[in-house]
């Protein structure tokens, strides 16, 4: 995606490449503070090994692990959660992608 760091490079127009992009292809990184995530998390899954966690109803995030060199990314914490920066928002509003939700995020 021209103009962003962190997605990683397919054949194609920008527009198609990041809607077929997966989320295993978006780095790990960052995490949401302790205050945000539940206070004691269920035993993972006795078959697969999965963590019955959802979404924190107001996610935060702790600034000193955010990347400075990437625009979309995963956290940590919570890898089904991509975040993107301000830049990465504007191209995707410019390329008029579908299906993207955006939601400022608190750092602290």
């Amino acid at each position: 995606m021209t103009g962003c760091s962190g997605v990683a490079p397919h054949c194609g127009s920008d527009r198609s490449r990041l809607q077929r992009t997966s989320n295993s292809s978006f780095s790990l990184t960052g995490v949401c503070t302790p205050n945000a995530c539940p206070p004691t998390p269920a035993p993972p899954c006795e078959t697969c090994g999965r963590l019955d966690l959802s979404r924190p109803e107001a996610p935060m995030l702790d600034a000193t692990s955010l990347p400075t060199s990437l625009d979309i990314f995963r956290i940590g914490n919570f890898a089904t959660m991509i975040v993107g920066t301000e830049r990465f928002m504007e191209v995707a509003l410019r390329l008029e992608l579908k299906g993207i939700r955006f939601l400022e995020l608190p750092t602290r």
